[in-house]
């Protein structure tokens, strides 16, 4: 019938990681700190946002099978190793970076068992202090990408669990590290939900997380409600710490009652990710439930609602959680989004690898809040119909300081993040800061030093900066906390892009629009 039957045939295929151009180099012991970076970024992965292939992580590491990381103590005979315990000592040596022991960390949970997780622990707890391994796990999750979804998060309550059980972890600092995920994961399904990006649902790793680490946090409030409530002689920064923990229990359990029952494929996957070539635990997902809801029937959550999950201890800290909402900056939360903006790879080729920085911006959405708002009384009956017209109008009183979406622009080419994509989230989004964590790496990369008249560069702690694309999309503004203009620029690509140390750059860096001298890249 003129029909050719045949089946796929999956193979490994070979990739270029990157090139090493010698006469960068001045010395011998640069290149060899570029070919451990390239080792080390070929293996994990190239990106913290891994959109093409050379950027998604090796399988065998998302696995805990394979890591690298440049040994000096091992010399030339050290050989691989095997055990975790080998693992933690061999790879904790001085020369080793933060990036690196997060990562290290990262392949000890998945490659210990569950059984041997407190002895793990306790290997690896013996040698941090108590804030410096609340740091690391931060550090953790800021880098990992969850696709595949593995027993990753599982194993880190439990290591968290083991931690605490020794006494290297305090109850507070156990579940201050565990809010801060549902918090930044909230904010980040809030900028990202679940309808329109995610492939329209189809990679759900993030609502798995925030599954996994609510009812964790539901276990220690009703173990420990003391941690959650304000102490009657408590003085106003410690209130603000009770309130922050009841901030993410909040947000965690508004968005997964949001997303109970939510079509879904078989396995959180995208259509990059469904063509790897996956252990058995991971079947291929048919393509049609990728691309059409209508074909998904699976139901997120179906038959464990949350509600199930509450306890007297629990419902109570919940309910304080919703008066909370009293407070200006708990109500805004509501509205709440962490966008993400790679503005300096706007000159490269289309589909091109793009390793350049990677911005985060807190955005605020009054529509966002008010649907929240009304999902709280109408769905929840956490407020009664009263209590939420009255917090609809401080909603619409609430004052924003932001950077409305009219005056940024759309980046000059497709398939690239930016923070334009706020209009398909919501239309009234307004963009209030860059945050401080990548200010701090952006002006790392650049020299801003002769702009220290008009703003400090080398203090972001102290100062609410904003980044976005000038409205007509060619060149970038930096903005002060009234949105007033500080500086003008537009990225210099006659030299073209460069990368070193797991970053790209633009070699000529940064020209400052309608002024006479170039911001140059530190080096």
């Amino acid at each position: 019938g003129n029909v050719y039957l045949s089946r796929e045939v999956r193979k490994w295929v070979r990739e270029l990681a990157g090139t090493v151009t010698l006469g960068d180099f001045a010395t011998v012991d640069e290149l060899r700190d570029e070919l451990i970076c390239q080792l080390f970024h070929a293996v994990v992965g190239a990106s913290r946002l891994p959109l093409a292939s050379v950027e998604t992580p090796m399988v065998p590491f998302s696995f805990g099978e394979l890591f690298y990381c440049y040994r000096p103590a091992a010399g030339a005979g050290g050989g691989s190793l095997s055990t975790y315990r080998e693992l933690i000592d061999g790879m904790l040596a001085p020369p080793t970076t933060t990036p690196e022991r997060g990562r290290l960390l990262e392949t000890l949970l998945h490659a210990t068992p569950f059984a041997d997780m407190a002895d793990a622990a306790g290997h690896f707890g013996e040698r941090f202090a108590e804030q410096d391994l609340a740091a690391l796990l931060r550090t953790v999750f800021n880098e990992v990408s969850l696709s595949p979804y593995t027993d990753l998060v599982d194993k880190t309550l439990a290591f968290v669990r083991a931690l605490e059980m020794r006494g290297d972890l305090s109850l507070a600092t156990a579940a201050d590290f565990l809010g801060y995920l549902l918090r930044q994961n909230g904010r980040h399904l809030t900028a990202y939900d679940l309808v329109t990006f995610h492939h329209r649902g189809a990679n759900y790793p993030d609502a798995l997380l925030l599954d996994a680490v609510l009812k964790d946090y539901l276990a220690r409030i009703e173990h420990c409600p003391d941690l959650f409530a304000d102490r009657p002689d408590g003085d106003t920064a410690s209130r603000a710490v009770t309130r922050r923990r009841r901030r993410a229990l909040r947000q965690g359990y508004l968005l997964r009652r949001r997303y109970e029952n939510h079509a879904v494929p078989d396995l959180p996957t995208s259509p990059g990710e469904n063509t790897r070539v996956l252990p058995a635990s991971h079947p291929r997902v048919p393509d049609e439930q990728l691309t059409q809801p209508k074909c998904r029937t699976k139901r997120l959550f179906a038959g464990d609602p949350l509600s199930d999950y509450l306890t007297p201890n629990t419902a109570v800290v919940l309910r304080q959680s919703v008066a909370d909402l009293e407070h200006s900056d708990e109500l805004r939360e509501l509205g709440m989004a962490l966008f993400l903006d790679r503005p300096f790879g706007d000159r490269k080729a289309p589909a091109e690898p793009d390793a350049t920085l990677l911005l985060s911006c807190a955005a605020f959405s009054r529509s966002v809040a008010d649907e929240r708002l009304r999902f709280l009384a109408q769905s929840l009956g956490l407020l009664t119909p009263e209590e939420c017209e009255v917090h609809r109008r401080r909603l619409r009183e609430l004052e924003i300081k932001g950077l409305p979406l009219d005056a940024v622009g759309n980046p000059p080419r497709p398939g690239v993040i930016a923070l334009s994509d706020a209009r398909r989230a919501a239309p009234d989004f307004v963009f209030l800061h860059t945050t401080a964590a990548t200010l701090r790496d952006l002006f790392e990369q650049f020299d801003f030093t002769q702009l220290q008249d008009r703003f400090n560069p080398y203090n972001v702690a102290r100062q609410k900066l904003l980044l976005a694309r000038a409205a007509n999309g060619t060149s970038l503004i930096l903005y002060d906390g009234e949105m007033r203009p500080l500086l003008e620029v537009a990225v210099d690509t006659r030299l073209g892009y460069r990368r070193r140390a797991g970053r790209e750059y633009p070699v000529a860096g940064l020209k400052q629009v309608n002024e006479k001298f170039p911001i140059a890249v530190l080096q």
